[in-house]
């Protein structure tokens, strides 16, 4: 169990203490206002309620026996469980020393207090609709046991008593209702925020870990893929916005692949979408399944073509539309905005490189007809299996006078059309092997 979680279950069977407090202040308060008799010992039901909340507080505090339970979900449940207990035994313990005590005219107000009490106790502890109904019945059942154990009255007659455990019955309803309406709402809030982030982060909010800690931040190295629809305005407005859509998911559930929210892994991290076009980084923040991460990022980049192709084919069949998409590597880190809305975002240069060698398309492809493209960073080239390097085409960028933005020292790149089979007219390449 997380220190967090010790101390606030810890300190939640104290609770009944406190409501044993007031109670007891509103009781004597009662009788001094209609001066009427009372033999309440106030330190005797402080006393009972520390004796009875100890034994619960080191069950939490020293995890017994959840320790013998590996699973989260059995924890859980016996965690919950135990304190409901606990507030039930605090509360009929409490109850029957004070009708044990109070004049029966006053039996009938305060009961039921106590009773309320204990379901406000009940719902912060977060009671679902059917514990609270368990627990409701267990503590009148129990209530009326201990009152005839101890030959004790709560009210001026049996009537009485009746209407009061009838009431005490129609209380906690109400009470029980406001559970469930509180836990639906707190589920459905969990569930749109799953919209948002992903399941190991509601998981370890739920914990009660901070949004901050849920996403590395330090700082590292990755392969980054950026991917952009070209010619996206010449299809039908609404036909584009489905084709984005369309598209963006299927690449979203390669991405997501391999997920495991314990070890951090997926096969990549969708950065943003920009209109027609997405950043993925590889890596960084999850760890890459298996294998290369340069050939793993290749075999993203060719997945995310062949979703688009699938989806162009279906909702532009003309084939008027193509797709550039560039991979680069270098720095890269995680890092969350200072100021609400605190969305995890990615900074580096990998990112800045990826969208520069993407955008390489329009110098290659100048005065060609459209086509897709795939454009790798040298680097990135050099990280690949040499059965992977062979389809690609060197671009000498000094020779070229091309210069890549924010890359000076690059030398050269490395592209393959995808599309169409290579132009005669394209700048002067080299294949991996030499010139061709």
């Amino acid at each position: 169990m997380s220190n967090k979680l010790i101390a606030v279950r810890t300190l939640f069977t104290f609770t009944g203490m406190i409501a044993a407090i007031m109670i007891s202040f509103m009781a004597r308060l009662l009788c001094h206002i209609f001066n009427s008799p009372h033999q309440l010992d106030f330190m005797a039901i402080l006393g009972w309620q520390f004796i009875w909340s100890l034994p619960f507080a080191m069950l939490f505090l020293l995890d017994i026996p959840m320790r013998f339970s590996a699973e989260r979900r059995t924890r859980k449940i016996l965690l919950k469980h135990l304190t409901f207990v606990a507030t039930t035994c605090l509360g009929v313990i409490g109850n029957l020393l004070m009708v044990s005590d109070l004049p029966d005219a006053f039996n009938s107000y305060i009961t039921p207090l106590w009773f309320v009490f204990g379901f406000m106790f009940f719902n912060l502890g977060g009671a679902r609709f059917l514990d609270t109904i368990l627990y409701g019945l267990l503590y009148v059942f129990s209530l009326i046991l201990g009152m005839i154990a101890w030959d004790v009255a709560i009210g001026p007659d049996e009537h009485v008593s009746y209407l009061l455990i009838a009431f005490q019955l129609l209380t906690f309803i109400p009470i029980a209702l406001m559970s469930r309406s509180k836990n639906q709402a707190i589920q459905h809030a969990f569930k749109q925020l799953e919209k948002v982030f992903y399941r190991h982060q509601i998981q370890q909010i739920r914990k009660g870990n901070e949004l901050e800690e849920t996403m590395p931040t330090t700082p590292s190295t990755a392969f980054v893929i950026s991917f952009d629809i070209i010619e996206s305005s010449k299809i039908d407005a609404s036909k584009g916005k489905e084709l984005f859509r369309a598209v963006f998911q299927r690449c979203n559930a390669i991405m997501i692949q391999g997920y495991d929210g314990k070890q951090l892994m997926a096969r990549a991290y969708r950065v943003k979408e920009m209109g027609d076009g997405f950043l993925c980084s590889v890596g960084y923040p999850f760890r890459y399944p298996e294998g290369s991460l340069a050939d793993g990022a290749l075999q993203l980049a060719e997945e995310f073509y062949q979703a688009f192709v699938a989806e162009a084919s279906r909702l532009a069949p003309q084939g008027s539309i193509h797709c550039g998409i560039g991979i680069a590597f270098g720095p890269i880190s995680g890092f969350y905005p200072e100021t609400p809305p605190k969305e995890y975002d990615l900074y580096g240069q990998s990112l800045v490189l990826a969208k520069r060698y993407e955008g390489m398309r329009k110098i290659l492809l100048k005065g060609q007809a459209p086509a897709s493209i795939l454009i790798l960073q040298e680097q990135v080239y050099r990280e690949l299996d040499s059965s992977r390097q062979a389809g690609f085409l060197c671009c000498e960028l000094e020779q070229c006078g091309f210069v890549i933005r924010d890359d000076p020292a690059a030398r050269s790149l490395y592209y393959s059309i995808m599309h169409r089979e290579r132009p005669a007219c394209l700048p002067p390449v080299h294949s991996a092997a030499g010139n061709f």
